[in-house]
C-alpha cells in the first residue's frame, strides 16, 4: 500500500492538513449559506412578513439574523486559528 499512496498523505494528515481543509470547507459552506439566507431575505415574498411563533421576530428578520450569524461566523474561522 505504501508504493500506492506513499508518504504524501501520511505527511499531509499528519501535519494538519486534513484539518485545515475540513475547517476552510466548513467556512465556504457557512458562507454561501448565510449570504443567500441574507439574499432571501430582502425578497418580496410574503411568508418575510410572518412572525415566528417561538422569537416573534418576522421570517425576514430570522433569516436577516441567522444570515448574519452565519456570515460573521465564516469570517471568524477564516480569519481565526482556524485557516491555518
Amino acid at each position: 500500500m505504501e508504493a500506492v499512496w506513499g508518504e504524501g498523505w501520511r505527511g499531509r494528515l499528519r501535519g494538519g492538513g486534513w484539518v485545515r481543509w475540513v475547517v476552510r470547507s466548513a467556512g465556504v459552506v457557512l458562507l454561501v449559506t448565510g449570504l443567500a439566507k441574507l439574499w432571501s431575505a430582502m425578497g418580496e415574498a410574503r411568508v418575510l412578513g410572518v412572525r415566528d411563533p417561538l422569537f416573534g421576530l418576522t421570517f425576514g428578520q430570522l433569516m436577516l439574523g441567522v444570515g448574519w450569524w452565519s456570515w460573521w461566523w465564516r469570517v471568524c474561522v477564516w480569519w481565526g486559528g482556524g485557516s491555518g
